[in-house]
C-alpha cells in the first residue's frame, strides 16, 4: 500500500547539492522541506571520516552506486567503472578534495553565471582555515604548500573547512622544483579563478578533529532540531508527475513518487520540485517522468509529457591515464600503507591523536600550457569542424580552448598521487615504494549520453561518454602522458626514482592509454543551461524548460566541463539556486 505526504519543497538526491538547497530552504522554519535520498546515513562511518581512506573507499560498493559505462569503442571495448556516491552526502561524503574554481558561462547567455556573480557564492560556502581568525596553518606549512591565500575570494564563516594537508613526505618539495625546472611557475592560491601552475590542493578537513566534512555533517548536522525539514533515506525516486497550466501551458509538478523498501509512496508538492540527482540520475528521473526526446520515451512505452530533446545529451567527463614510478631505497609513499602492520599503526595513531597518514592527502596539481603549435592547430581544426555541425557549446569550447587573448589554452593537468594506481597487467608490489602522476584531459571534446534503458525506474541508466571518440582527445592525452616522463626525469625528482613501473620505456603511449583510460569522475552537462533550441534542458534560474516549478541544481547543468574539480562549482550551483528559489526568480 502507498503512501503520501506533502511538503512545499521536495528536494530529490540528499548529496552534495541536495542537502544544500535543502538546508537553505528549511532556514525560514515556515517552509517544509523533504529530501529524498536512495541511499543511507554513513556520515558517522569511522572508514569515511579519515581523510587518508579516501583511495579504499572509491569503490566500496556500500557508498556507491554500482554503475560503469557501456563498452567503449575507442578504449578497447572496456566497461570503466564510474564512482557516484549514494548516501547522505553523496559524492562529497568520500571525496574531501575541490576547493578548486572556475566559471565563465555567461559566454553561453547566462549573464548571471559568471564569475563576478558566481563569487559570492563559493565564498559563502567555505571557512579558509589559513590567516582567517580561524588559523591553523603554520608559516611553515604554507611554505610548505607554497600557497599566499587571497582572502578576498574566501569565505570566513562557511560551513565547510578549507585547509591544507598538514603532513608531506620528501617527494613533495622535489617535485615542486621540478616543474619549476620546466618552467611551470608555482601557483599562490588557484581559488582565485587562474589554475595555471603548480599547486597543493586544499582540502574539506576539520582542521581540528582530522576529519573528511561531507555536505550532510557542514549543511544538514546543524538543522537537526529543524522540525521543518524531512530526510528520508532509502528512498529512490522513480518519476514526478505533472499537470499542464491552463493558461500558461506550463507543465506544473505535483508529486513525486519514490520506493522505499518495496513501498511505492508519494510526496506532494506546494511551491516547486528541485532535483539534485547528479549527471546520471538526473536524466534517467526526467526520461522516466516524460520529459526528454520523444523517440526514447516512445521506446518504452513512457508518455510524452514534454518534449525536450537534450535531455541526457552533451554528456562530458575528465579522463585520465596514470604513469607510476618505482621510489630509490630510503623514500616513502603512501604506499606503505598497504601494509596490513604500517595500516594498523597508522590508525592506532589517528584514533588517538588525530595525526598521522590518515589524517590528511597531501596531493598536489599542475595544469601545464602544451605550447605545441602542430597540436594546438588540429585541436582548433577540429573543434570548428565540430562546431560547424553542431551547436553553441562548441563554438564557445573553441573560443575557450583557443582564442589567443583569451586567459586559458590547450591544458593538460597532471596529478600527482602518492602510491602506485594498478593499471592493465601491472599490479601494485608489496614492498615496493611508489609514487604515481596522472595525466588529465581538462576539456575533452568528445560526448556522450545518458539515458534509460528499461521502463523499469530502478534500472541503472545506459552512460556511454564515448571515450576518445574525437581524437583530439586522445592527441592531448598521449602529450600529457609524454609530459609525465619529461617531469619524471627532471632534477631534483629524478634523483629520488628507481624507475618508471608503467608505461615501459618504449612502449605505444596511445595504445597504453586506450587501454588505461579511467574516468575521473567530474561527469557533466545532460541537462545543460543553454537554449532549448541548443539542446539544452534548464534556463538562467535553473528551470527545466516548459515547466513552472521544477528546477535542476547539480553539476547535469553545466554546459561545458570545467577545468578544475566540480565539487566547489556544484557547491556554489546549489547556494545560488536556494537564492533563486527563495527571490522566486
Amino acid at each position: 500500500m502507498s503512501q503520501t505526504h506533502s511538503a512545499d519543497y521536495i528536494v530529490i538526491g540528499g548529496g552534495t547539492a541536495g542537502l544544500v538547497v535543502a538546508s537553505r530552504l528549511a532556514q525560514n522554519s515556515s517552509q517544509q522541506v523533504i529530501v529524498l535520498e536512495a541511499g543511507e546515513d554513513f556520515k558517522e562511518r569511522a572508514e569515511l571520516l579519515a581523510p587518508g581512506g579516501s583511495f579504499s573507499n572509491m569503490f566500496n560498493p556500500e557508498f556507491l552506486w554500482d554503475i560503469s559505462t557501456v563498452p567503449q569503442t575507442s578504449a578497447e571495448g572496456r566497461m570503466i567503472p564510474l564512482f557516484r556516491g549514494k548516501g547522505l552526502g553523496g559524492c562529497s561524503l568520500l571525496k574531501s578534495r575541490g576547493v578548486q574554481r572556475y566559471f565563465f558561462f555567461d559566454k553561453f547567455g547566462n549573464k548571471t553565471w559568471n564569475w563576478k556573480e558566481l563569487l559570492p557564492y563559493f565564498k559563502k560556502v567555505w571557512i579558509m582555515h589559513t590567516l582567517s581568525e580561524t588559523f591553523v596553518a603554520t608559516p611553515e606549512e604554507l611554505a610548505m604548500a607554497d600557497i599566499v591565500p587571497d582572502l578576498s575570494v574566501h569565505g570566513s564563516n562557511g560551513p565547510l573547512p578549507a585547509t591544507l594537508p598538514t603532513m608531506y613526505n620528501n617527494l613533495h618539495k622535489p617535485l615542486f622544483e621540478s616543474f619549476k625546472s620546466l618552467g611551470v611557475p608555482a601557483n599562490s592560491d588557484p581559488s582565485a579563478g587562474n589554475l595555471h601552475g603548480v599547486w597543493t590542493s586544499k582540502n574539506i578537513i576539520d582542521p581540528n578533529h582530522k576529519i573528511r566534512v561531507s555536505s550532510a555533517r557542514g549543511y544538514l548536522d546543524p538543522l537537526s532540531e529543524h522540525s521543518n525539514l524531512q530526510v528520508v533515506t532509502g528512498a529512490h525516486v522513480t518519476r514526478i508527475t505533472f499537470k499542464t497550466n491552463a493558461i500558461t501551458r506550463e507543465q506544473v509538478a505535483e508529486t513525486v513518487e519514490f520506493v522505499k523498501e518495496g513501498q511505492l509512496n508519494n510526496v506532494s508538492c506546494s511551491k516547486e520540485v528541485v532535483i539534485c540527482s547528479g549527471t546520471y540520475m538526473t536524466p534517467q528521473i526526467l526520461e522516466n517522468s516524460g520529459i526528454g526526446d520523444p523517440a526514447i520515451l516512445r521506446k518504452y512505452g513512457i508518455p510524452v509529457v514534454l518534449e525536450l530533446p537534450g535531455v541526457g545529451n552533451n554528456f562530458q567527463d575528465h579522463i585520465y591515464v596514470s604513469s607510476s614510478f618505482e621510489l630509490k631505497d630510503g623514500n616513502t609513499s603512501w604506499d606503505q600503507i598497504r601494509d596490513p602492520i604500517v595500516l594498523a599503526r597508522e590508525m592506532e595513531a589517528y584514533q588517538k591523536t588525530s595525526l598521522g597518514m590518515l589524517s590528511a592527502i597531501p596531493m598536489d596539481f599542475c595544469y601545464m600550457d602544451f605550447k605545441d603549435k602542430m597540436l594546438i592547430s588540429k585541436a582548433t581544426k577540429e573543434a570548428c569542424q565540430l562546431a560547424r555541425k553542431k551547436t553553441t557549446i562548441l563554438i564557445c569550447l573553441k573560443f575557450w580552448l583557443y582564442e589567443p587573448n583569451f586567459d586559458t589554452s590547450l591544458y593538460t593537468r597532471i596529478l600527482h598521487v602518492n602510491l602506485f594506481i594498478d593499471v592493465a597487467g601491472i599490479p601494485y608490489t608489496a614492498g615496493k615504494q611508489h609514487f604515481s602522476l596522472v595525466a588529465v584531459v581538462p576539456h575533452p571534446v568528445s560526448r556522450g549520453a545518458v539515458h534509460i534503458q528499461s521502463a523499469d525506474p530502478l534500472v541503472m541508466p545506459a552512460i556511454n561518454p564515448r571515450f576518445f571518440s574525437e581524437a583530439v582527445d586522445l592527441d592531448v592525452m598521449v602529450k600529457g602522458l609524454d609530459l609525465v616522463r619529461q617531469i619524471a626525469s627532471s632534477s631534483p625528482i629524478k634523483e629520488l626514482v628507481q624507475s618508471q613501473t608503467n608505461p615501459a620505456p618504449g612502449a605505444d603511449l596511445e595504445a597504453y592509454a586506450r587501454d588505461n583510460v579511467q574516468s575521473n569522475h567530474h561527469p557533466v552537462g545532460t541537462a545543460c543551461m543553454l537554449p532549448k533550441k541548443d539542446g539544452g534542458v534548464v534556463g538562467p534560474n535553473l528551470k527545466v524548460h516548459g515547466t513552472e516549478n521544477l528546477r535542476i541544481a547539480d553539476a547535469s547543468v553545466l554546459p561545458l566541463e570545467l577545468a578544475a574539480h566540480t565539487m566547489a562549482t556544484v557547491y556554489a550551483i546549489a547556494e545560488k539556486a536556494a537564492d533563486m528559489i527563495l527571490s522566486k526568480m
